[in-house]
């Protein structure tokens, strides 16, 4: 599933889905032992956390891809895993520096509409590297960093821009 290999690795990830949290897209996946590679193209809410999906589609959405490195550390002969991701989303947003500009200019009575006044076709970039190790049978080490384009308002999940963990 799309969502879940995307949306655990990465806390910086902004899931392009409409408000119940659902999307329709191509996914592909080549899976192998030693590694796997996995990317996606999907629709983008109309507007940030909103019900309608973008009809713009292919035009406007949500591009994520990730390569998973499999293996085991012969030191403790123990699995592990390494990803490595990016997501590229474009979609109807509004800039977070503009919209404050606007507040502070135009006698506006509230933040919705320097947010609305602000909205354009916009895009927003991220990364991640997830890493999973097992130590013993029992005991394993995860590591994850991550880190979103915080220019951009989020189209519908998460407001975090960096993330390690």
């Amino acid at each position: 599933d799309f969502m879940n290999w995307s949306l655990w690795e990465s806390a910086a990830y902004d899931f392009p889905a409409n408000l119940p949290g659902y999307t329709q897209g191509i996914v592909v996946e080549y899976n192998r032992r030693e590694f796997a590679l996995r990317a996606a193209y999907t629709q983008v809410p109309k507007l940030p956390s909103t019900d309608p999906l973008d009809p713009r589609f292919p035009r406007r959405g949500g591009a994520v891809v990730e390569f998973e490195e499999r293996h085991v550390l012969p030191i403790l002969d123990q699995p592990g895993r390494l990803r490595i991701g990016a997501f590229s989303h474009e979609g109807r947003t509004a800039n977070y520096r503009q919209v404050v500009a606007f507040a502070d200019s135009i006698d506006i009575p509230d933040v919705n509409t320097a947010v609305n006044l602000s909205r354009r076709t916009r895009n927003k970039r991220g990364a991640y590297i997830n890493l999973e190790q097992a130590l013993t049978p029992e005991i394993g080490l995860f590591a994850r960093v991550s880190a979103a384009d915080g220019r951009n308002e989020n189209l519908s999940f998460t407001d975090v821009d960096r993330s390690a963990s």
